[in-house]
């Protein structure tokens, strides 16, 4: 019987570790707007400045230490690699989206259990996707040439919450 016991504790210690691991399961989902375009491209798909290229790896560098499980985007080339450092980093496939149909990208986020996300969109639809996500804070709204600010949505089972980071 004596030598159960300390199975028996050990088996103890490893459900309660695993009930502690469970209860702080949580979804935290980035949102950033691309970087730097380039305003002299008069197209509808201008690439990034060198200050967005700069950006871009700033965030990566930024965000090294997360173990993302999707990177978003939508189609446009500024903002595919705003995020491409990272996904090179994650060794994952930037998945795209339709910029003015968010709903659907941002429910597969919503369905998966937990893990870390990022979205990167525009000015436009960056602060109706953090409205969705339930944050009811008014945040003020982007400047057309505010590219510096990345959303931090955090989701538990019992709340969710918001911080923003200047990078």
């Amino acid at each position: 019987m004596i030598k159960k016991f300390p199975i028996f504790i050990l088996f103890l210690c490893g459900i309660v570790l695993i009930s502690c691991k469970n209860s702080k399961q949580e979804k935290v989902i980035y949102l950033v707007r691309h970087a730097e375009k380039d305003l002299n491209d008069t197209s509808d798909n201008p690439p990034l400045t060198a200050a967005g290229v700069k950006r871009a790896q700033d965030l990566a560098k930024l965000l090294n230490e997360e173990d993302f499980k999707g990177i978003y985007s939508t189609k446009f080339q500024r903002n595919i690699n705003t995020v491409l450092p990272l996904a090179i980093l994650n060794e994952l496939e930037i998945k795209t989206y339709e910029w003015h149909n968010w709903q659907s990208m941002l429910h597969e986020i919503m369905d998966q259990n937990k893990g870390t996300y990022i979205i990167c969109g525009h000015g436009d639809n960056i602060l109706p996707m953090i409205e969705d996500l339930g944050i009811k804070k008014q945040l003020p709204p982007l400047g057309k040439l505010e590219y510096n600010k990345l959303y931090k949505v955090t989701m538990s089972k019992d709340s969710t919450t918001i911080e923003i980071i200047q990078f």
